[in-house]
């Protein structure tokens, strides 16, 4: 047995939990509560890390874990006084809100309707499906609102979600995924669209590995599969990213505190592999952390005994990817059907839920299309096209980092007057 496998071994009695397990689907009959998820004290999957270890990032993984090998010293299992602190960067350092620096965050709650979503995808380009071509086992439009939280959640449909501005702690669910209807209804669930603590401290101690990420707002493709297919523990029916960007990471650790900054290591073009996939935790969890994700978007649940639960059950019942006892349909892995996943901010939906003047809020980011970004591409001294992709979007990187010591790969109305381009 190598010394890797020994590590994985010792690691498996502290990660706990049960193997996927594959049941027939039962006949349909009333829907019931979602099984309760358990508390879990085990801490986050380490089966990222320690494949990692075994390939090319061999040398600098055990340097990291040191003659104990399998005490591996993530950021939770510190004690307080060993930790670095975590904390979202302030408006003028995060890539998210480089923008929006100019408008202060609201405290007010306010109402997401489908317009609201729709007018967003207008003011960036973004060329969704129309509604009348969304695939039939389950709807087109994903979408998810960073630094955002529901006011009162629940995974019913209905005409609007009542939401109000938050801040990403790395720690905590401080986001919110939800589903648009081609009526026009949309659900909202409790999550994380941000890396855990974790693997932020685990990316500052492998400076040349690929382990936490900041996935950039945009519009991103999705499809159903398993998730971390090869790992003892596989998780069926997730949601699998599919189109190559450039991601964020943080290398570094200032002031004794880890963020993601708009001048940290844009990586890419990649498909980091950002799943939307279940937590692995919820509030009631022991350990530090509440979720496990090192880029991936999250929602509160488990899966064990063969069975989704907690708010995950609810959303993959709502996308039909689980029956009447959310036990996965694993005919639905490797679906060919494509799911749109629209990310954005909180405080992008605030102001597009208040009208907003639309001067204000036109961009051109990733997954957006048409005439401005083909006049972008000329600018960046691209190959024709409309399309904005991962070429464009490190383009433009590189362009707003020539300019300021800062980037977010968005392109701002301010910064497309400068270049020439009409958004």
């Amino acid at each position: 047995m190598t010394v890797f496998t020994r590590r994985r071994a010792a690691m498996a009695g502290l990660l706990g939990g049960l193997a996927a397990t594959t049941l027939p689907p039962g006949a349909p009959r009333a829907q019931p509560h979602p099984p309760a998820a358990r508390p879990d004290d085990d801490g986050p999957d380490v089966d990222a890390f320690l494949a990692h270890a075994e390939g090319e990032g061999g040398a600098e993984v055990n340097a990291f874990l040191g003659p104990g090998g399998t005490d591996v010293p993530f950021w939770g299992r510190l004690t307080e006084a060993e930790r670095p602190g975590v904390a979202w960067a302030p408006d003028r350092l995060s890539p998210d809100y480089l923008g929006l620096a100019v408008e202060p965050a609201g405290t007010d709650s306010f109402r997401l309707t489908a317009e609201t979503l729709f007018r967003h995808a207008a003011l960036n380009g973004y060329a969704l499906p129309a509604r009348g071509n969304w695939p039939q086992r389950g709807p087109a439009l994903l979408f998810g609102l960073r630094g955002c939280v529901l006011v009162s959640p629940a995974a019913r449909f209905g005409q609007a979600l009542e939401l109000r501005e938050s801040t990403p702690d790395h720690q905590t669910f401080q986001c919110t995924l939800g589903i648009l209807r081609p009526d026009g209804t949309l659900a909202g669930f409790p999550a994380s669209t941000v890396c855990n603590a974790d693997y932020m401290y685990v990316q500052t101690k492998l400076a040349s590995g690929k382990y936490a990420n900041l996935l950039p707002t945009g519009v991103h493709g999705y499809k159903v599969g398993t998730h971390r297919a090869s790992s003892p523990n596989p998780l069926p029916v997730a949601l699998l990213q599919q189109r190559p960007v450039t991601v964020l990471r943080s290398r570094r650790v200032d002031d004794n505190k880890m963020q993601f900054r708009a001048s940290d290591d844009w990586d890419g073009p990649l498909l980091p592999c950002d799943n939307i996939h279940v937590a692995y935790g919820d509030d009631s969890r022991r350990y530090p952390l509440k979720f496990d994700s090192a880029g991936c978007q999250v929602i509160p649940g488990y899966f064990r005994e063969g069975k989704m639960t907690g708010p995950w059950a609810e959303f993959c019942r709502a996308l039909g990817t689980v029956d009447a006892d959310y036990v996965p349909d694993t005919s639905r892995n490797d679906d060919t059907a494509q799911y749109t996943y629209m990310l954005l901010t909180g405080r992008e939906a605030r102001l597009l839920a208040t009208d907003k003047p639309d001067a204000a809020l036109r961009r051109l980011r990733f997954g957006s299309s048409g005439p401005a970004v083909t006049a972008l591409r000329a600018q960046l001294r691209l190959r024709a096209g409309d399309q904005f992709d991962a070429n464009v979007q490190a383009a433009l990187i590189k362009w707003q980092l020539d300019q300021t010591p800062r980037a977010s790969g968005i392109l701002t109305p301010a910064e497309a007057a400068d270049l020439g381009v009409t958004l």
